[in-house]
Order: structure tokens, then C-alpha cells, then sequence
């Protein structure tokens, strides 16, 4: 009878704890939602920024106002990293497939991706470890340019504008200006249009198109770049050796091609943001040094150029830059001596804060690292439970668990402020380590980490909770196995005593207190049904055990013990008056 009752315990128990502590599998990196023909592996054109060859990671950057992303293209698929304006870069997808993503755009907190035939996804910001990606609806074709844009027509949030490049036999000029011997002369030629369409946040509209000769069997395919300011849609291509600038207004069918836009810019243009209501272009020049300028409305040019310079020197970085934006800043990424570098760069041309990006995702702490770290954990409680338990033999046999009638339990009130004297220092000092920013947050900003845990779940902070739970877990152990008792216990004169009322041995001790880790909340959210048994048992049992001290055969008492009850010959208390004394009175 023993044997069994202490076996359905051991199995309950450890059934619990792998339930428990085992984390949460990661959600599959294509939702349900998601087509089952995945885009072609192969791109078909090599429509982002070319690196190097011989380099078989390659690094793209995407910013926002506030939000900074960065694409590892690897072989055989892609990571994304991502950080916020003054905070350290985390992995916010892992492994993703197919390998091609084409024009990734920065817009509000998503990061837009498109691939190969029309396929386009969406990620958050991630507010755990990894961030939620989304399929959205296809787009018409092959994207080749991207650009965030105002609020979506149908609801609030930044849009999207995008580039994609047809074939169609309708031929639509550059502006009507252009004079119609040209127009007839290069007619055969505009087998390829470019046409512009806006995401209303559930299907793409046509706003514009443009037709000329992109074909896409050149050996150097075009350079597109795509913005929008001020209801002003502008476009900047390459065909051949020559660039244009197009800018097309809301109430204007006709693009209006701008002619003396470059003039005085020698060299590529390599990229066209808009920071702060400006329309910024980055060029290189045949040397490989970067210059910027700055749209002028009013004689449509860009301004006289500004040199970037890098350490009070013109940066020569090379053609191949790469260029985005945070917040009012450019971001540049190039390679230099075969390490990938990426820098942000004021609009007077100053490049600051240069980083080296494979240095920076080695220092990065590695989400698989922890979640390995909480399954070595599971693992280890789960061995110290099962050999504690068929190891060690309990001093107590007895089927049935009584105190001694000199001892009360303890009340319920004071053994949870006992139990946060002890634990609050152990968890403040893991915060202290591994998650500092916690400390300073403010009760507004914590309380959804409260009420979802699990999805504001990051490497630190596991870190700091199997910490603080560890050693929170040998101090109990010890002091309750050299004293019977914690510092916050004896503070409220509490004991923990076996059935014979005395202090506990080691088997005792380390059940009672091994199975914290799963009566405790911090390694993996609970259900609301879970928690409630765990709470309701120390006030439904006889002797207020929760599920640790039924598993230890322990039990937390008042130190105080009460005097030991008289009893005369009739085996009834002493101060109790019986019929016969009375009767003798």
C-alpha cells in the first residue's frame, strides 16, 4: 500500500514537472495560412544590392522611424535580426526559407519581405524570442522596388507602395513633353512597364505605371528605387549606363521625367529615402566614395553634394553600399576586408557608431542556448527527484501522516510572506545580472509581462529566472535541513518538521523543495486550472501541506508548541470535570 501510494506520487509528480517546465515548441515558421507552393528557391533576377561572390553571408538592412532589421542571407535561407533605436540587436526569425527575399521595407513595427512569384510576409517586432510572421496577400508579380508610404487607405498604420515589372503591349511615355519622333523611334522597344501598386491592408491597387526598356535579360539588370513624399511618387531607374528620376503627382497621369536632377552628381546612384520630409539619394562615384544630396522642390535637383566621410576622411566604400534608414539618420552597409560593416550616417554626411555585424551576432546571446539550458534543468530535477526518492528511505513507513498533538500548522498568511522574505532577494539579485532594465521599469510597462508571460519571455530573462529559482532552491535545502527553517520562516516562527516532529532529513528536504519548480510559475506558464489545485491544496489538506511537503511527508508548523494535554484514569483531560466530581461536590 505504501510502495503504491508513494509511486503514483513519483509518477504524478514527474508527469508534472516534464508538463511544467518542458518549454513551449516554437510556432512553425510558415502559418497554416500560407500556401502550400512555396516560392521558387532560385531568384530569377538579382533584384537586391549584389555582394561579393566568394562571401556566403550576406547582410541587408531595412529601418524605420524607431526599428532597425537586418536579413542574414545564408545558403540555403535567410535570419532576421532586429533592434530599436538605442537597444541591442535580437533574433527575431531563424532559418527561414526559401533564400531569396526580395526588397525587404522597414514600415511602423513590421519588416515586409517578398519572394520569387509574388509571395509576400510580414514580421512584428519580436516581443519574446522569436517574432510572428504573417503571409499577406500575393502580389501581382515580382516586386523590384519597395517603399513604406502614408496610413492604408481602409485603416490606420503606415502602408506600402511597391515596383513591379510586367510585360504588356500598352506603351505609356514618360511625359507628354517627350517629343513624338522619339516616342514612335523607341516604341518597339517598351516591352516592359513598370507598374506602381499600394497595399490598402487587404489587396493591392494600381496607382501608376510607366513603361521602357527594363528588360531583364541584360547582364547587369537595372537599378530600381522606389519613395514617396508628400503624395509625390518617385522613381529612380537605371537603363543601360543612364539614370532617371520620375516623379508622378496624385492629379497627373503623366510622370514628368526630372532631367537636371543629377547634373551635378557624377557617379551611381546606390540609394533614395526620405528622412525627415526629405528626399535623400546616396551616389558613388567611380572611385568608390559615397556623396549624398538633398531633393530641392523648387529647381526639382538635387543639391550640390555633401561627401560622407568616415573618421574625417571621404569614405570610399565601393558601389556595392547598401542603404536604409532609422529614425533621421541613413544607415550604410559595405564590406571592408571581408567583414560585413554597417554604420549609421548623419544628413552633413558623417558616418558614426560603425559596427562590424558578424562580430556583434557573436556576442548575441543564443535563443537555443536557453531553451537547451531549460531542458537540462527538466532533465536534472527530474534524475535528483526520481534518485532522492527510491534512494534514500523515508524514517516515517506509516501509511498515514500525523503531527504530534504538540504542534499546529502554521498559518497560511504568514507562511507566504515567509516564503517572499526568502525568495524577493534571490529573484532581484538574477534581475540584477542578467535583466537590469526590469528594475527600472514602471508598474505600466510590466504589467502585460504579467499577465502574459510567456510571450515577453528573452534569453535573459530565462537566464535570471533559472538563477534566481536555483538558488533559491539549495538555500532552502540547506537551512531547513541544518535549522528547520528559512530566515523568513524563523522571522514568523515557522518550522518544517517530518510525522515524528522533528526537523527534516535530506530525502524530505530536497522533495519539499525540488518541487518549487513547478509549483512556481517562472520556467513556463501555468494554466489557470493548474494553479488553482496548487493553491487550493495547502488549504484543503489536514495538516496545510501543499504539493511538496504531501510528496516529502513533511509539513510547516508553528514553532510554538502547545503543552501536552493532562489526562487522568478515565482518559479525559484533567481540566474537564466529570459527573462523579460533581456529584461528590
Amino acid at each position: 500500500m505504501i510502495r503504491r501510494y508513494l509511486l503514483g506520487i513519483l509518477l504524478g509528480t514527474i508527469i508534472c514537472i516534464v508538463v511544467g517546465l518542458t518549454p513551449a515548441e516554437q510556432k512553425d515558421s510558415v502559418p497554416a495560412s500560407q500556401p502550400e507552393t512555396q516560392p521558387a528557391t532560385q531568384p530569377t533576377s538579382p533584384l537586391l544590392p549584389i555582394l561579393d561572390s566568394e562571401i556566403t553571408e550576406q547582410y541587408i538592412p531595412a529601418g524605420s522611424d524607431d526599428i532597425l532589421w537586418l536579413l542574414k542571407i545564408n545558403q540555403a535561407n535567410f535570419d532576421i535580426l532586429a533592434r530599436k533605436l538605442g537597444k541591442d540587436w535580437q533574433w527575431a526569425a531563424r532559418e527561414m526559407t526559401p533564400a531569396n527575399p526580395r526588397c525587404p521595407v522597414a514600415a511602423g513595427e513590421k519588416l515586409h519581405v517578398f519572394f520569387e512569384g509574388g509571395t509576400y510576409v510580414f514580421f512584428s517586432f519580436p516581443t519574446n524570442e522569436l517574432a510572428n510572421m504573417s503571409v499577406g496577400a500575393n502580389t501581382p508579380g515580382n516586386v523590384v522596388a519597395a517603399c513604406p508610404t502614408k496610413d492604408f487607405l481602409t485603416q490606420p498604420g503606415p502602408g506600402l507602395l511597391v515596383a513591379i515589372q510586367q510585360r504588356t503591349s500598352a506603351i505609356v511615355p514618360f511625359a507628354k513633353t517627350q517629343p513624338a519622333a522619339k516616342r514612335d523611334a523607341n516604341q518597339n522597344n517598351f516591352d516592359q512597364v513598370i507598374v506602381i501598386y499600394r497595399f490598402t491592408g487587404s489587396q493591392w491597387v494600381e496607382t501608376a505605371r510607366l513603361a521602357g526598356d527594363f528588360s531583364e535579360k541584360q547582364q547587369n539588370s537595372p537599378s530600381i528605387f522606389l519613395a514617396e513624399l508628400e503624395d509625390t511618387i518617385f522613381l529612380l531607374t537605371q537603363t543601360g549606363g543612364s539614370f532617371s528620376l520620375l516623379a508622378k503627382d496624385p492629379n497627373e497621369q503623366p510622370w514628368r521625367k526630372l532631367s537636371v536632377a543629377f547634373d551635378e552628381f557624377p557617379g551611381k546612384p546606390i540609394g533614395l529615402q526620405v528622412i525627415k520630409d526629405k528626399l535623400v539619394c546616396v551616389f558613388a562615384t567611380d572611385e568608390g566614395i559615397l556623396k549624398l544630396g538633398i531633393f530641392d522642390t523648387k529647381p526639382a535637383r538635387f543639391a550640390s553634394p555633401q561627401t560622407i566621410k568616415l573618421n574625417d576622411s571621404p569614405a570610399k566604400l565601393g558601389q556595392a553600399v547598401q542603404v536604409t534608414r532609422l529614425a533621421d539618420q541613413l544607415v550604410l552597409r559595405w564590406q571592408e576586408k571581408g567583414n560585413a560593416k554597417i554604420a549609421t550616417c548623419t544628413l552633413t554626411g558623417s558616418i558614426n557608431n560603425v559596427e562590424d555585424i558578424k562580430q556583434k551576432i557573436d556576442e548575441m546571446p543564443d535563443a537555443s542556448l536557453a531553451n537547451n539550458l531549460r531542458e537540462y534543468a527538466v532533465l536534472g530535477i527530474v534524475v535528483i527527484f526520481v534518485l532522492t526518492a527510491f534512494t534514500i528511505k523515508p524514517k516515517n513507513s506509516s501509511p498515514v501522516f500525523m503531527l504530534p498533538a504538540t504542534l499546529r500548522p502554521g498559518n497560511l498568511v504568514k507562511r507566504f510572506i515567509a516564503f517572499l522574505l526568502d525568495f524577493v532577494p534571490f529573484l532581484i539579485l538574477g534581475m540584477t545580472i542578467f535583466v537590469p532594465d526590469m528594475l527600472n521599469k514602471e508598474l505600466d510597462e510590466l504589467r502585460p509581462m504579467l499577465e502574459n508571460p510567456e510571450k515577453f519571455q528573452t534569453v535573459e530573462l530565462v537566464y535570471a529566472q533559472l538563477f534566481s529559482l536555483g538558488l533559491y532552491i539549495v538555500y532552502c535545502i540547506a537551512m531547513e535541513m541544518r535549522f528547520g527553517a528559512t530566515v523568513g520562516k524563523m522571522a514568523f516562527k515557522l518550522k518544517v518538521v517530518e510525522a515524528d516532529g522533528n526537523k527534516p532529513g535530506i530525502r524530505s528536504a530536497v522533495l519539499r523543495n525540488i518541487t518549487k519548480a513547478i509549483e512556481l510559475p517562472m520556467l513556463a506558464g501555468h494554466q489557470i486550472w493548474f494553479m488553482v489545485i496548487i493553491f487550493m491544496l495547502p488549504v484543503i489538506t489536514r495538516y496545510n501541506q501543499r504539493l511538496g511537503d504531501m510528496v516529502a511527508r513533511s509539513a510547516v508548523v508553528d514553532s510554538r508548541e502547545l503543552p501536552i494535554p493532562v489526562v487522568n484514569d478515565n482518559n479525559q483531560p484533567a481540566d474537564e470535570k466529570t459527573d462523579e466530581s460533581t456529584d461528590d461536590n
